[in-house]
């Protein structure tokens, strides 16, 4: 049962700036009445591509339901922020950085605790939040995303390498940054027959409408070099070894959300996360796209979890 039938939050949009000095949009929930006792912030952490949209009913149920402050920002050279200032600095680690300074921009107590939701890519940049603050996160949610190299779940990891290789030893990422710029275009411009082609070959399980005409729309704006910069570097690193000490201490809760569709990592990778988390759910059905077609599981998935922080 939802504890508040009507919107008691106050929407208040910001700007924060990053280490280049990039400016990056952030979007604050705040309740109208403040709770008896201070609860931890909501952080969304949005994956690589994506501006804030597939995480705000995230960010809405927690503000309704919990009285929870929320926030989101969008990367460097994605959504609402500038494109970086020095392209050199983009990296998971980066943005990290990027998410603790929209926190403590947004709560001067810097003691105050954090229930992190991160989705593809985002679990990545989330988990090297933990690396530099672990003691502030007291539940971390991770959605349709994986702790390891980025791409080890699209190809074989000797493919991914050489892919990585080609990209800045033979291309060079200047040129590798315009080829992506023109596919990003042509993917803007075609939106619907990209959104028929991912549903025909199974990576995509919703609608056009929910997922595939906002998101095609949003790679008209993303900036290009940012993204080659962070598939390299994702790729290069990842965050396992965060990963698979995230609970050892039994301060932070985790909880994994997979999807049985979902070209993140193998099924087998991805059950191998399970001995890391307190809760894990395989979703079935659940394509890369889920938190728009399985909306409503992945919120009651999210609510358990906010119910041991934010209750």
């Amino acid at each position: 049962m939802r504890r508040n039938t009507a919107p008691t939050w106050e929407e208040i949009p910001g700007r924060v700036a990053a280490s280049d000095g990039t400016l990056l949009a952030t979007l604050a929930r705040v309740p109208t009445k403040e709770p008896a006792t201070k609860r931890p912030i909501v952080l969304c952490v949005n994956g690589l591509s994506n501006e804030r949209f597939q995480l705000e009913p995230l960010a809405e149920e927690a503000a309704k339901r919990y009285g929870a402050r929320t926030l989101t920002y969008d990367f460097r050279g994605h959504g609402c922020s500038e494109n970086p200032r020095n392209p050199r600095e983009v990296s998971a680690r980066a943005f990290a950085e990027d998410g603790w300074r929209c926190v403590d921009a947004f709560e001067a107590d810097a003691g105050c605790k954090i229930v992190i939701v991160a989705y593809s890519y985002g679990v990545q940049v989330a988990l090297e939040m933990c690396r530099m603050r672990k003691s502030r996160v007291e539940c971390f949610v991770a959605v349709l995303g994986s702790p390891e190299r980025i791409l080890d779940g699209l190809m074989p990891s000797a493919l991914a390498d050489a892919t990585i290789f080609m990209a800045t030893r033979v291309l060079g990422l200047r040129v590798t940054s315009w080829l992506l710029g023109l596919s990003l275009r042509v993917g803007a411009s075609f939106s619907y027959p990209c959104h028929l082609i991912g549903r025909a070959t199974g990576y995509l399980k919703s609608s056009y409408e929910g997922f595939s005409k906002p998101f095609f729309k949003h790679l008209a704006r993303l900036d290009a070099e940012t993204w080659a910069r962070c598939v390299v570097d994702g790729h290069r690193y990842g965050a396992m070894d965060v990963f698979e000490k995230l609970r050892d201490d039994g301060e932070t809760f985790v909880v994994v959300v997979a999807g049985d569709k979902d070209f993140a990592a193998p099924q087998r990778v991805m059950r191998s996360w399970e001995r890391y988390a307190d809760e894990f759910v395989m979703l079935r059905g659940c394509a890369h796209d889920g938190l728009r077609s399985h909306t409503e599981e992945i919120l009651a998935i999210a609510c358990r979890a906010f119910d041991r922080v934010l209750s």
